[in-house]
């Protein structure tokens, strides 16, 4: 990394200008960020004109030259592949939403939503923040994944509670922790409302 970056700063003309570097693990993408002073050490101002695509092509020599993978490489190539499966992924919404309104119109509560769904090979899945409290969900289906806003926005986090006059305080451990099985009984499948679950396993072994 020190060297990408040496070789980076040079390339941008800072070799007398204060600069500072870090690596940064925000995104699923391990970067740099490089700080520096647009004043150099004998008082001369650093020129900013085209800086974005100045530090582009510097990167891009860089990587051809230690033969690392191109960002914009790696840009065409998504694109490439999301060009190709949006069809697939069209179609996939489109029956995602015929059976998910489907069974929104006969289930009962969220709780039966949820089974029927699986039972149509749609998985619901919870969408938890930093602290690890659930504030969504998204759907899966076909090997494709969809936010419930590009579903529709009856199937939102709380409209589908509100469909059924509930609320997500009050059954989103029910609708959540548990999965409805074919023998009428309920499997557990969402460890973070583990205890929530062991003390209703504790209630149903001393009936």
């Amino acid at each position: 990394m020190t060297h990408i970056v040496e070789e980076f700063a040079k390339k941008m003309g800072l070799e007398n200008h204060q600069w500072i570097a870090c690596t940064h693990k925000d995104t699923d993408n391990l970067h740099i960020h490089l700080i520096a002073n647009r004043i150099g050490i004998h008082g001369n101002v650093y020129q900013t004109d085209f800086v974005s695509n100045r530090s582009a092509h510097a990167a891009e020599e860089i990587s051809r030259e230690m033969g690392l993978t191109i960002a914009k490489e790696v840009k065409a190539e998504k694109e490439y592949i999301n060009h190709n499966s949006s069809d697939h992924r069209i179609e996939t919404k489109r029956k995602l939403q015929e059976i998910a309104y489907g069974v929104l119109a006969k289930a009962k509560s969220p709780i039966e939503l949820v089974a029927e769904l699986r039972k149509c090979g749609i998985e619901v899945e919870p969408v938890k923040n930093k602290q690890g409290s659930m504030y969504g969900v998204r759907f899966c289906y076909k090997g494709e994944t969809f936010k419930t806003s590009e579903v529709g926005r009856e199937f939102g986090f709380r409209s589908i509670f509100s469909h059924f006059g509930q609320t997500p305080k009050e059954q989103s451990v029910k609708l959540f922790s548990m999965r409805l099985v074919a023998n009428g009984g309920f499997a557990l499948i969402y460890h973070f409302y583990y205890y929530i679950c062991m003390k209703m396993i504790g209630n149903n072994n001393t009936r």
